[in-house]
């Protein structure tokens, strides 16, 4: 059900905000917790990630509806969050569905004297979208900030060293929606028979225009028929693409200096058959669990988990090695 979408989104943004979680595993958790389908899970994980890509331009519009921006409890201003988040960019969700369900989620988490003032502001903004979404100063990079959600600092850096017009581009591109692709594990299946199951159980999925056993799909793909059987991860196609280029046979010996969450160490497996050893390091222990996991879902067979720093010496020698180095 959408309530239950809408809800699940809130939950995830609170989450978030309270504690400072990774985004993708606080969502995932939160739409198993709720139990969503395919539909709802693709709602939730829509508004969830609008909402955290777009956070301060949905407070300018929030703010300039309000003369009380500096009292409104942080739960209720997720609700609002999300709920002009629908109004300004989801044109398929009707606005009244969007501003009733916000009133009603006040209602239900105890912010019944909060659901009045929900309904002002939603109905202001959803009055005039394009009047609530004007930020002015645009030339600026104070503009820049709000429009795009981006740190001040940077979008000041950005200017300074690449000029105005390069700088909106710049941010503009990295607002916008990114394509989510899956690779085929092709130790279990290929890609015209993974394209037909997904495509059978409702999926949008379409093959990669470029790069081949990649699909381009809608939706949480934790939800996918075929996800539990590892037909398929989640894997940018660049990212892919390094590991193609190492041109890596069966029975080689690999190290993936800088693993997780294992998507190059599982592509690096299937391009060797399953056939080798493959050692996928991390500097954090915690984050090996993501690589076992994920390796035994495909049904990998010949990765070796460490935790260790990747400057380290290892006595080890092997055939290739993989290193995607943190940008930190």
């Amino acid at each position: 059900m959408s309530d239950n979408a809408r809800l699940a989104a809130l939950t995830a943004l609170e989450l978030c905000r309270r504690s400072g979680a990774w985004s993708s595993a606080v969502l995932d958790s939160v739409i198993t917790k709720y139990e969503l389908d395919l539909r709802s899970a693709a709602l939730a994980s829509n508004i969830f990630l609008g909402v955290m890509q777009n956070v301060l331009l949905l407070d300018h519009c929030i703010d300039k509806a309000c003369t009380s921006k500096g009292k409104i409890e942080p739960k209720v201003r997720d609700i609002l969050r999300c709920a002009v988040y629908q109004i300004a960019f989801m044109d398929k969700i009707p606005v009244n569905a969007a501003v009733n369900e916000a009133v009603e989620q006040c209602k239900k988490l105890g912010y019944s004297r909060a659901s009045g003032f929900v309904n002002a502001v939603l109905r202001k903004i959803s009055l005039n979208r394009e009047a609530a979404l004007n930020v002015g100063n645009r030339g600026k990079p104070e503009y820049l900030s709000v429009r795009y959600s981006h740190p001040l600092w940077l979008c000041e850096y950005i200017v300074k060293h690449h000029g105005y017009e390069f700088a909106e581009c710049f941010f503009a591109e990295d607002n916008r929606e990114p394509q989510t692709t899956v690779q085929v594990n092709s130790l279990k299946t290929t890609a015209p028979e993974l394209l037909a199951k997904l495509s059978e159980s409702g999926v949008d999925a379409k093959p990669h225009p470029w790069l081949e056993n990649c699909l381009i799909v809608k939706g949480n793909v934790t939800t996918f028929n075929g996800f539990d059987e590892g037909l398929f991860y989640v894997q940018d196609p660049a990212a892919r693409s390094a590991v193609a280029i190492a041109e890596l046979k069966p029975g080689m010996q690999v190290l993936d200096a800088c693993a997780a969450p294992g998507g190059k160490s599982f592509a690096a497996a299937i391009d060797m058959q399953n056939s080798g050893s493959i050692l996928s390091c991390d500097l954090y222990e915690k984050k090996l669990s993501l690589i076992n996991h994920g390796a035994q879902r495909l049904g990998i067979g010949i990765i070796t988990t460490q935790a260790r720093d990747a400057r380290s010496t290892i006595d080890d020698k092997f055939d290739a090695i993989i290193a995607d180095v943190p940008c930190s």
